[in-house]
């Protein structure tokens, strides 16, 4: 798995420091942009009706005193018409237009906008209820009017980057370790670019605008393709070399200039058509990774977390966000909602390089899988049933529920009994099989071998061998891929290697299990033990008490006989 022999180019410290540098530059410069915008201190959001409510208006704003919050707006009076602010830019997806055409008129839409605000002595805004507000708005937007969403979005979506620095920082010399750091800075270009579309008041001047959105398109593209680049690398690398990296990134670059440039036209969607076929790839991948994996309980618990990792977000936001506007309908899942989900990637794919805590990690792996499906049951439920029915959306839910229900617990239910049983199993469970174990059970020879096969049944290990060195308690090592066990009389200790025949890891509850069935174990053992010296004890007090009163009178007999030879 090393990819270089010698030591990295860059030294950990100073790689910190540049991710640093690189977000404080990314921040910067989208707040740099953010301020070049026309400022009128308002802070609206999109109602049904095509209307625009005003939630707050800035302290010392060219909208001050004028607007109140609550109150709605219905556009702006340009020339003596009425120019309503739809799609408003900040609640609105920037890539989601199907089309060039489509593209183009909602970047028409944003120079209408542009120019009502700029060519303008004064800006007019019209309210439901008839009234006018004209007012000047300034020239630039001052940095302490930024919305706080653009901060906290900034702030929160560092996790991606931090979380590729880690682990470049302890993996330099993995493939992978560079291929996530890389991700993560990618990504971290399309969340504060994403971030300052949704920081926006009404709208955002054109040419900023398609500035903006190839980045977003850059960032998520580049950000996507090297996940399929990873889980190709581990845990298992199924090719050899970086063709296959240069080969994704070469046509992702092609996708993105073809996206910005408008050369040809995908069917379905310009943008988005590529994420759902990206998605089936990365799934066969992660099965041919299962398929190597297999056997090797370390390796498919770091390829559970990856794939956890991939699959987790990317199927809500696909499912809630991508199909949505594949079907021309608004996304469930805003804006703000997906790039926070993205951040779940990072850690994940961070943790399954790292392979930190892997014995940790089987199980809720699994409970996050079902929930996924339970999910995109319920989704795919409501969704087929309101095309074919026609019904209400109420409706629609509630019977999306019980069918739900009724296909999804005994489902769920089978496969935890399926898959993971002795998980499942209480350890007063394995109690009467310990009992019958040890019951026959004569001396500590025979104890510890009962022992020995009591631990062979109840975790059916791949192999058990005997070590020389001695444990106090049940320690997990490499990470739940051995179990050390102490024996009954504390002489050695047993390790298990590979749980259920090498199909899964030891945790921490095996452990605290086996030394609960060790107590019980010894407590057997000295039990019998102590049995063991009573019937001795009592055997000797029986030959001395027979010495003491048979023995002295034979003894007084053969004295008492007449003729010597018959003593």
């Amino acid at each position: 798995m090393n990819w270089l022999p010698s030591k990295p180019i860059i030294a950990p410290a100073n790689m910190l420091l540049a991710v640093l540098l690189f977000i404080a530059v990314t921040q910067m410069t989208s707040a740099y942009l953010l301020t070049q915008q026309q400022w009128t201190g308002i802070r609206v959001t999109s109602t049904p009706a095509d209307t625009l409510l005003i939630k707050s208006i800035s302290a010392n704003s060219p909208a001050s005193g004028k607007l109140a919050a609550g109150e709605t707006l219905l556009g702006l009076q340009v020339d003596g018409k009425l120019l309503q602010i739809k799609p408003l830019l900040n609640g609105y997806a920037p890539l989601s237009p199907a089309t060039f055409a489509q593209r183009a008129d909602f970047y028409q839409q944003q120079q209408t906008l542009h120019q009502a605000f700029t060519q303008h002595a004064q800006v007019t805004f019209v309210t439901t209820t008839g009234k006018t507000v004209s007012l000047t708005p300034a020239a630039r937007t001052p940095v302490t009017a930024i919305p706080a969403v653009f901060w906290l979005l900034c702030l929160a979506n560092m996790i991606s980057p931090l979380v590729g620095a880690l682990v470049w920082t302890y993996r330099p010399y993995q493939k992978a370790s560079l291929f996530l750091l890389l991700h993560s800075l990618l990504y971290y270009v399309f969340a504060v670019s994403g971030a300052g579309v949704i920081a926006t008041e009404f709208y955002m001047e054109p040419g900023a605008l398609r500035q903006n959105l190839l980045l977003q398109a850059t960032g998520i593209n580049f950000a996507a393709t090297l996940i399929l680049v990873i889980l190709c690398d581990l845990p298992k690398p199924l090719v050899r070399g970086l063709w296959l990296f240069w080969l994704v990134m070469g046509f992702t670059a092609f996708s993105t200039a073809n996206y910005h440039y408008g050369w040809i036209e995908t069917p379905g969607h310009i943008f988005y058509i590529q994420y759902p076929f990206l998605y089936v790839i990365v799934l066969g991948i992660i099965a041919l990774q299962m398929h190597q994996t297999r056997r090797q309980p370390v390796e498919r618990a770091s390829l559970h977390v990856l794939a956890a990792a991939f699959m987790l977000p990317n199927a809500i936001i696909i499912a809630l966000h991508v199909f949505p506007i594949l079907l021309g309908k608004p996304p469930i899942v805003g804006n703000i909602s997906a790039l926070l989900l993205f951040n779940l990637m990072a850690i994940g794919l961070g943790v399954g390089i790292l392979r930190y805590r892997l014995f940790a990690i089987e199980f809720w792996w699994l409970k996050s899988m079902l929930w996924i499906v339970g999910g995109l049951l319920v989704a795919g439920i409501d969704v087929a049933l309101m095309t074919l029915l026609q019904l209400r959306g109420d409706y629609v839910l509630a019977m999306s529920v019980i069918i739900a229900g009724f296909l999804y617990f005994p489902l769920r239910q089978w496969l935890l009994d399926k898959i993971i049983p002795m998980e499942r199993q209480n350890l007063s469970d394995f109690l009467p099989a310990l009992s019958s174990n040890l019951g026959d059970a004569l001396s500590k020879e025979n104890f510890e071998q009962r022992w020995q096969e009591s631990l062979q049944q109840r975790f059916l290990p791949l192999h058990i061998e005997k070590l020389s060195s001695t444990v106090t308690t049940t320690n997990l090592s490499d990470n739940g891929l051995h179990l050390d066990v102490p024996s009954l009389g504390n002489q050695h200790a047993w390790r298990l290697t590979g749980k259920q025949r090498a199909a899964r890891l030891f945790n921490k509850t095996d452990a605290k299990h086996t030394d609960s069935l060790l107590t019980v174990a010894r407590m057997a053992s000295n039990a019998s033990e102590t049995r063991q010296q009573a019937i001795l004890e009592e055997r000797r007090r029986i030959m001395h008490d027979l010495h003491d009163s048979v023995g002295a009178k034979l003894l007084t007999l053969s004295h008492k006989l007449p003729d010597a030879t018959d003593r």
